[in-house]
């Protein structure tokens, strides 16, 4: 199903001029209903699809905003 959300966010929003920290939120709380295994492939799609600067931008967010947070295990990698 999140690989169905991604390609509609990518295929019907310009990302660039909406609400990105509505679009992270919106993926952060994806990652809330996934398990592990999810999670790992949501991360890989969201850099093969939306790239790396999306993806290192989300994370900064990320980190910012909850930095005690589950997710940061996922999103804490070298790309």
């Amino acid at each position: 199903m999140w690989k169905t959300v991604l390609s509609y966010a990518m295929s019907s929003t310009n990302y660039n001029i909406t609400n990105v920290n509505n679009m992270y939120n919106f993926i952060i709380e994806i990652l809330s209903l996934l398990n592990d295994e999810q999670k790992n492939a949501l991360i890989d799609s969201m850099i093969l699809h939306m790239g790396r600067g999306f993806y290192k931008d989300f994370r900064t967010y990320l980190i910012n905003k909850i930095p005690n947070s589950p997710y940061v295990a996922f999103v804490n990698r070298i790309v």
